[in-house]
């Protein structure tokens, strides 16, 4: 019998390739589609989890039409996406996965200048299969307060019909620099030193002090959503509902308290 923490430890280690691009500042944008849409599949196997799935893996599918990391970040993920397909994988399937995993986390880690990155890929599945998904990926207090940020942001920005490319150009057009991969990674709660937000809260029509207000009605709504279902934390809650839930339903939370933040009345009821 498999132990039931094999894939989700594969997905683990992903998230750590992508941590090392991040780190490296080198392109993966394309790819974070697939990696979201593998995760939620092995979180959760449904009908619109599995449609999800063929679709952002046929958008990186073949992975050498593109070079370097990004060629074996998608190989990596192309890999996992298959496995997770089969009904009951075999431990000899698994370790099949496992050996193409380590070897692209071994070349992603190699262009991102990660010491010894074949030795840290084992490490990493090792605590995997051991502790589950970590949650210092998630550090509190903090992330999820940055996660807040970003996914209002997203909501404005949506709210004005632009696409993070559409924004970038506007904003740049105002004389801000803002990189598309860095809007993203904004948007999805990484950290950026310098960001300009109140810049792209005012280009979208929004008033920077009002946008944190807002923020911090998203962020409390969100950890307030999150106890009926039994996460007891109030500073780390978005990291334990990681844990029990995984990081699709942990987001998707945060992004419908955005949702509700940006809809109710400031002198409302929070």
């Amino acid at each position: 019998m498999v132990e039931d923490r094999t894939l989700p430890a594969f997905c683990e280690l992903l998230d750590v390739m992508v941590d090392w691009l991040e780190a490296a500042k080198i392109d993966h944008e394309g790819e974070e589609e697939a990696l979201a849409a593998v995760r939620a599949f092995v979180a959760l196997r449904t009908g619109a989890t599995a449609r999800r799935l063929d679709s952002a893996c046929a958008a990186v599918h073949p992975p050498e039409s593109v070079t370097g990391a990004r060629r074996d970040l998608r190989r990596a993920i192309l890999a996992l996406a298959g496995a997770a397909c089969l009904p009951s994988p075999t431990r000899e399937q698994l370790a099949g996965v496992e050996r193409a995993l380590i070897a692209g986390a071994t070349e992603v880690g190699r262009a991102a200048a990660v010491p010894y990155p074949a030795r840290e890929a084992r490490v990493v599945l090792e605590r995997a299969r051991r502790e589950g998904r970590k949650t210092s990926r998630y550090p509190e207090p903090g992330f999820a307060r940055q996660l807040a940020l970003g996914c209002l942001l997203a909501q404005y920005r949506e709210m004005g019909r632009l696409s993070q490319a559409a924004l970038c150009d506007l904003a740049a057009r105002s004389g801000v620099k803002v990189p598309k991969a860095s809007l993203a990674r904004l948007e999805a709660g990484v950290p950026w030193k310098g960001a300009p937000l109140d810049d792209l809260v005012t280009l979208l029509g929004g008033r920077p002090l009002e946008f944190r207000e807002r923020a911090v009605r998203a962020h409390d709504f969100a950890a307030r959503l999150t106890r009926p279902i039994g996460v007891q934390s109030e500073v780390r809650w978005f990291a334990e509902l990681v844990a029990v839930h995984g990081d699709t339903a942990a987001r998707a939370c945060v992004r419908f308290a955005a949702a509700a933040a940006l809809a109710a009345p400031l002198n409302g009821a929070g």
